[in-house]
């Protein structure tokens, strides 16, 4: 058409020319028209062949652009089909909810949990009681978290009360909006009641804080400072316990963002526990561990703390990161299922397989691509060993939803066996027909395991029970009105317990104490049910009057406001015991009676000596009675000491070396009355093996020195006895003349007899002389 038009301006400006002389009034002459009239025929003719021929071809452009719509639109409702397929066919509960909390859309599952009238219902109308949890949506409805993960009680279209873990994500319009969640839950209830009786059975038998291997660790809420960890907290983050302990997580510089923790701590304010928040911790070696950090609040002495348990999801945060970033068009869906996906073309070959699904089959999606389903997945009865249907062909023949079997196991590529339980439900196009199968599986060997050990540990603990020395009985507290203990109702017993109590089991196992024991009172009350209350154990030993025997008992927490009484009869090792005590006081007189009497012989013959010293005249032979009657009276000494001591098995050393100071000055009085003694001595108990060598040896040095230190002028000697840890150390020092040279070239007799005597005690002895003499001597207090 543009065409013509400019064809018809260039015939008009040739048909009618514009004059020179005047730019107003064209001159027009009877010859031009005549002239170009064929010619303006022909091009309208032209034209108007020209616009025909543009109008069909606009029509076929209209027509393929209509036709590659449509086609479009069928790829776009077949591919909805296949994604409503797939999540219809998911076991988990898959839910839409808008910015107001309506329920917009969802699955088989949601519908057949909450009912089919859900979709247009607020979510609050489905919570067991207020529940935080349903507050704990609000950050990603908008828009301020990707995914959350909930545990919250939900009722039931039948009206069961359920527990459901909801996966939570937030759903973004095309400008960005938040727009709503996309949540996923599945039914915790069974295996939530299944880890509840496992606790309950393994608590009575151990404590699992420093052996667990989760990162577990009790510090002040406010300040972040550690009061305990466990072992593998340790072991994980390189730090030592002194490290540790008495410091903030801020001044170790444990998160890697201090603002990530200022967080969690308002939140545990809030709602006093953290379930699985992710947090970044740094390692001492300055690597970075990503962990789902969990809390609860417990009361320690009264004031609360915060125990933490930590799960080290590093290697599982970096194949999440990983499959975002490779799968982005499915993670919004995925990314909330926890169950292994494989979906399948209508021949049964494998078109999509999840992680979680390789994990299991030992496929990857790479070379699973493409293969029959029943080479990845091989899957045969646990107890024949022979193969199971491929559930593909039963959809595909069937066109329903199946599941598998019980007692299904699922063979890995590498040969691995795990117990399975799945479901396949078919694809089916937009225009009804199957495209192909998609498959949900979960590995269900924990929950076996879990199942196992429970039995397990009740077979155990019914043995353990049964077959005890000692009497066990478990009870339950009977609280009154007031909310205090007023009587525990008797659980169970075991054999022991009737032996020495001499109740059976009839007249025992569901009956008060009161009624089980004939008393008004039930017994021990208060010591029972402190550890019910408290959830520390408690030990005593008692006289029952009622019995007339003797019991230790041990009491423990047991359950919920429970306890376990453990005891012995130990009537007969309390009169054993009696018995043993009365015979322990009359040795320990017969003994103190030997040491006195020892004592008095001594001094005999120290008064022997005294008597034939006499007969000698001043000089060597009557030094020899007097050194032997000072020895005679530092061993005289110790017996005495023993005699008088509340304790006849040791002798204080710094008592002794003070008695014998004041003995020795009494000594050389004569001799040396301008040589003073001082005495240092703490208490330094030791045997009397020791204790008599020991006294004999500051004698000797002590003797040494008011004879030789001092010939022309005073001075003064220092004894210091002390304890170093296990060694004893006696000092004993003057500011004599002194020794010239080596001072074992002036070894005399006393020396020769102290050498001995250190080698009695199993010591050493070092001399110095600058000037003044000063020995010291070191020797185990215990025998080696």
């Amino acid at each position: 058409m543009s065409a013509v038009r400019g064809m018809f301006v260039l015939i008009v400006c040739y048909a009618f020319p514009v004059s020179a002389s005047s730019s107003a009034v064209p001159a027009v002459s009877t010859f031009s028209v005549i002239t170009i009239l064929p010619f303006i025929i022909v091009m309208l003719t032209a034209g108007c062949v020209l616009s025909v021929a543009g109008v069909f071809f606009f029509r076929a452009q209209v027509r393929r652009a209509v036709d590659a719509l449509l086609e479009k639109n069928k790829v776009l409702a077949d591919l909805e089909n296949r994604y409503s397929t797939l999540l219809s066919a998911v076991p988990d509960i898959i839910m839409e909810v808008d910015s107001n909390h309506v329920y917009t859309w969802a699955n088989e599952a949601g519908r057949e949990f909450f009912g089919t009238d859900v979709v247009g219902k607020t979510a609050a109308a489905f919570f067991e009681g207020i529940q935080q949890a349903y507050q704990a949506v609000n950050p990603p409805q908008q828009g301020k978290e990707s995914v959350i993960y909930i545990e919250s009680w939900q009722r039931r279209k039948d009206g069961a009360k359920r527990l459901l873990a909801w996966w939570c994500r937030s759903l973004i319009d095309e400008k960005g909006r938040p727009r709503g969640t996309l949540s996923s839950a599945r039914d915790i209830t069974e295996q939530r009641d299944i880890e509840e009786s496992l606790r309950r059975s393994e608590e009575k038998f151990l404590k699992a804080f420093d052996s667990s291997p989760l990162l577990m660790a009790i510090s002040e809420i406010e300040s972040g400072r550690y009061l305990e960890v466990n072992g593998t907290f340790l072991n994980v983050t390189g730090y030592s316990r002194d490290e540790v302990i008495g410091r903030p997580s801020v001044e170790l510089g444990l998160f890697k963002d201090p603002a990530e923790r200022t967080l969690l701590v308002e939140q545990f304010k809030k709602y006093r526990h953290l379930k699985d928040a992710a947090v970044k911790i740094n390692r001492k070696d300055g690597s970075v561990l990503h962990g789902l950090f969990s809390a609860e609040q417990m009361n320690i002495g009264g004031k609360p703390y915060m125990l933490t348990l930590m799960h080290d999801v590093t290697e599982l945060h970096t194949a999440t990161k990983a499959l975002r970033e490779s799968e982005e068009n499915l993670s919004v869906t995925l990314a909330s299922i926890g169950d292994a996906v494989i979906a399948t073309d209508r021949g049964g070959n494998v078109t999509l397989m999840n992680p979680v699904a390789s994990a299991l089959t030992g496929w990857t999606f790479a070379h699973a691509e493409g293969k029959p389903l029943d080479e990845v997945f091989n899957v045969i009865n646990e107890t024949t060993r022979m193969p199971v249907e491929n559930p593909v062909k039963k959809v595909l023949r069937d066109g329903v939803v199946i599941g598998l079997a019980n007692h299904t196991v699922l063979v890995s590529r590498d040969g691995i066996e795990r117990p399975i339980a799945d479901s396949g439900a078919p694809i089916r196009g937009a225009d009804g027909i199957i495209r192909g199968v998609v498959l949900v599986f979960r590995d269900v060997s924990e929950e076996y395991e879990q199942e196992r050990r429970l039995r397990e540990s009740e077979t155990r603990f019914h043995s353990l029970f049964e077959n005890m020395n000692e009497g066990v009985a478990l009870h339950d507290v009977v609280f009154g009105d007031d909310g205090k203990p007023v009587n525990y109702r008797i659980v169970d017993i075991n054999a022991r317990y009737q032996e020495h109590t001499g109740i059976s089991r009839a007249a025992a196992v569901g009956k008060l104490a009161t009624e089980a024991y004939g008393e008004n009172v039930p017994p021990y009350l208060e010591e029972f049910c402190r550890p019910a209350l408290t959830g520390e154990p408690y030990f005593f030993e008692t006289f029952y009057p009622t019995m007339g025997k003797h019991f230790s008992i041990s009491v423990a927490p047991w359950g919920t406001n429970g306890f376990a009484t453990i005891f012995q009869d130990i009537t007969e090792r309390k009169s054993a015991e009696a018995g043993m005590k009365r015979a322990l006081a009359e040795k320990e007189v017969l003994l103190r009676e030997i040491h006195h009497r020892v004592k008095n012989n001594m001094q005999i013959i120290s008064s022997l000596l005294d008597r034939e010293r006499r007969k000698f005249p001043d000089g060597p032979a009557r030094n020899v009675f007097d050194e032997s009657r000072r020895r005679i009276s530092v061993m005289s000494m110790v017996h005495e000491l023993l005699y008088r001591s509340d304790d006849i098995s040791s002798v204080d050393l710094g008592d002794f070396a003070r008695q014998l100071t004041s003995y020795l000055i009494n000594a050389y009085s004569g001799e040396s009355r301008n040589v003073m003694m001082r005495c240092s001595a703490g208490e330094v108990n030791i045997s009397i093996d020791k204790a008599i060598p020991a006294g004999l040896v500051i004698n000797e040095l002590v003797s040494n020195a008011c004879k030789h230190a001092f010939p022309e002028r005073s001075g003064a000697i220092t004894i210091d006895v002390r304890r170093d840890d296990e060694t004893v150390v006696i000092t004993i020092s003057d500011d004599g003349k002194g020794i010239a040279g080596n001072w074992r070239d002036h070894v005399g007799s006393g020396l020769t007899l102290v050498l001995g005597l250190v080698e009695q005690l199993r010591g050493t002895m070092t001399v110095d002389s600058a000037p003044g003499v000063r020995a010291v001597i070191r020797f185990p207090r215990n025998n080696p």
